[in-house]
């Protein structure tokens, strides 16, 4: 789950696990798994607030909340790709250009402390999160 690894990987929540994760959950069942792993970490953005830099969207696919993606300046994002192939590379994607997903209204999280939102402006954070991106789209 990219969410998973890269706020794991920046230190943003502790490591963990997340599997068994059925990539067919969503189109089978009602239970909002995924949904559910992102609020424990996460606060969801008030209606009108507008994402920034490094927090998530969220789209339904299926019955459930179950594709994640990262704002790179939104409308543009990282995401795996939808095409139910597990070894499909993230790319980057504009929202409002992708049929698929545009189609989809969002919710928006940030994972990011408190602390680190008030911070995150500063160089040394946004070069450890525009390197992890980069490594992540290579």
């Amino acid at each position: 789950m990219l969410l998973v690894r890269v706020y794991c990987d920046l230190g943003l929540i502790e490591r963990f696990d997340p599997r068994p994760y059925p990539s067919q959950w969503a189109l089978h069942q009602r239970a909002e798994l995924y949904l559910e792993l992102v609020k424990r970490f996460g606060r969801e953005l008030p209606e009108g607030e507008a994402p920034k830099r490094g927090d998530a969207a969220l789209f339904k696919f299926g019955h459930c909340w179950a594709h994640g993606a990262i704002i790179t300046d939104w409308p543009n994002l990282i995401h795996a790709n939808p095409s139910m192939n597990p070894n499909a590379p993230c790319r980057e994607d504009n929202w409002l250009q992708n049929t698929e997903l545009h189609k989809r209204p969002p919710r928006f999280f940030s994972c990011f402390p408190q602390y680190f939102i008030r911070e995150r402006a500063k160089h040394s954070a946004e070069l450890k999160y525009a390197n992890l991106l980069k490594e992540i789209t290579a």
